[in-house]
């Protein structure tokens, strides 16, 4: 399975193979040139270009490339559509792109928006790492590590944004993103707790590079951090906090979450 990465550049939530809905995409904020503009394979959509990402719901077959030359894999969740997910370098990088098949939209894909830390406001979203492209998830023991994105409640978190503009960060289970043990060093992990009116509970979003966003607790400063770079792309990755250094396991995309996303209880 390829490796997941959510990008707000131009993300899609497709359809897979077998379930023809063109209603699967992620709602647009922004009504930007479609991506029907791509030349796909016979009874291919694009749903992103090349260097962006997007995600499918399902096991799907998805064709990278373009002007014919193509290359198939089936992927699940997020992931990125380039080279780095397909092991195949496009005869153009300016035409390249990715498509679903059995996808026949009814109208126009649209490029969502992309989102910037002032345009992140109270909602629901899916919170995924630049270094790895997986989503942050939230285990039973309340853990933070990452994981293939399959849209579960577990992979979905409410923000909201209070009136000094930090953000707390809770679950689904209405658990709050919290500093353990009020620890400020580098290092210091996260957990859950009930909400409470406590800075180890309040957020700060920060641009970073490319429209992805550092998240920075008003308590300690420091960033969330994926731990070693050298093993953080791997599931179960664990979920740090460290001094803002601009690594891009501290870089991160916020997905408003989708009515495509599973609401099963975990």
């Amino acid at each position: 399975m390829a490796s997941a990465s959510l990008s707000f550049t131009c993300t899609a939530l497709a359809a897979s193979a077998d379930n023809q809905d063109p209603e699967a995409v992620l709602d647009s904020t922004s009504s930007s040139a479609p991506y029907a503009q791509h030349s796909s394979p016979k009874g291919y959509a694009a749903i992103c270009s090349y260097g962006e990402s997007c995600a499918v719901t399902k096991p799907s077959l998805v064709a990278f490339g373009s002007h014919g030359q193509y290359v198939y894999k089936i992927v699940t969740g997020a992931f990125l559509c380039s080279e780095r997910t397909f092991n195949r370098n496009p005869t153009s990088t300016e035409s390249a792109h990715c498509s679903v098949a059995g996808i026949t939209p009814k109208k126009p894909l649209t490029t969502p928006k992309h989102l910037s830390a002032t345009d992140i406001d109270s909602g629901r979203y899916i919170i995924v790492s630049r270094h790895s492209g997986k989503a942050l998830t939230v285990d039973q023991n309340g853990r933070f590590l990452q994981t293939q994105f399959t849209g579960e409640q577990s992979q979905q978190f409410v923000l909201t944004k209070r009136d000094d503009g930090y953000f707390t960060i809770n679950t689904l289970r209405d658990q709050a993103l919290e500093v353990k043990d009020w620890n400020t060093s580098d290092g210091a992990k996260v957990s859950t707790a009930e909400p409470v009116e406590s800075w180890s509970q309040q957020w700060s979003l920060s641009d970073a590079e490319t429209g992805h966003i550092a998240i920075t607790s008003r308590f300690s400063g420091k960033a969330l951090d994926l731990v070693a770079m050298n093993i953080s792309p791997r599931d179960n990755a664990p979920l740090r906090l460290w001094t803002y250094w601009g690594g891009k396991n501290q870089q991160w995309q916020l997905l408003p979450a989708s009515k495509e996303a599973n609401t099963s209880e975990q």
